[in-house]
Parts: C-alpha cells; structure tokens; sequence
C-alpha cells in the first residue's frame, strides 16, 4: 500500500508541473504553433515553465523508483486520475470552468481507476 501513495504522489507531483506550464505560457502571451516557434527563448526563460519541468522531472524520478516495486501494467492506467488532480488544480489555480459533461466523463475515468487499484 504504501508503494501505491508513492505512486499516487508521482501524478499528483507530474499534474502539478502542468498546471505550472500552463500558467507559464499564459504569462508569455504566445498563443499558436508558429509564434511558440519564433519565441522559444522567451519560452524557456519564463520561470514557471521551468519550475513546471523541474516538477516533471521530480514525478519522473518518483515515477522511476515506483517502476522498480510494481508492474507497469499495473501503474500505468492510474496516470489516468491525474486527470482529476489537473482538471482541480486547474480550478483553484487557473480559475477554469468545468463542464458536468467533463466531470461525468472524469467520474468514469476515475471508476475505472479505482477498479484497478482494488486488486491491490
């Protein structure tokens, strides 16, 4: 169980990186493909899309220890609740609106989720 809360924390640390990265680009005001492009450098200088990488590759290594303790098989489909986690974070930190259509299709994630880790 408690390589599980290890694993739960490596998604829960991975969904806080793309919260981190959204509100990184929404700070530097590039919107489209082509002017991402023309301004990589103010891309990867904004500081909370650096903060949101250095996030990711803490979750990764988080995410490298769990793989050495449980099937992949297994861990695999719980990245799936990060769905959850990102769609809140998105809430409370970016002040997003969610649909019920997109709550009653994350519920379903979440279900299947859970049946998952009932085997545990």
């Amino acid at each position: 169980m408690d390589i599980l809360i290890i694993v739960l924390a490596s998604i829960l640390i991975g969904s806080l990186g793309q919260i981190a990265l959204k509100y990184g680009m929404i700070r530097t005001k590039i919107v489209g493909t082509r002017e991402i492009v023309k301004n990589l450098f103010k891309v990867f200088t904004n500081f909370y899309i650096l903060l949101g990488i250095a996030i990711f590759a803490a979750s990764s290594f988080v995410w490298l220890y769990s793989m050495t303790r449980l099937d992949i098989s297994f861990m695999y489909p719980l990245v799936s609740i990060g769905y959850l986690f990102v769609t809140l974070f998105a809430i409370i930190f970016l002040k997003e609106r969610v649909s019920l259509k997109r709550w009653a299709g994350l519920s379903l994630i979440i279900i299947g989720s859970l049946l998952i880790m009932v085997g545990v």
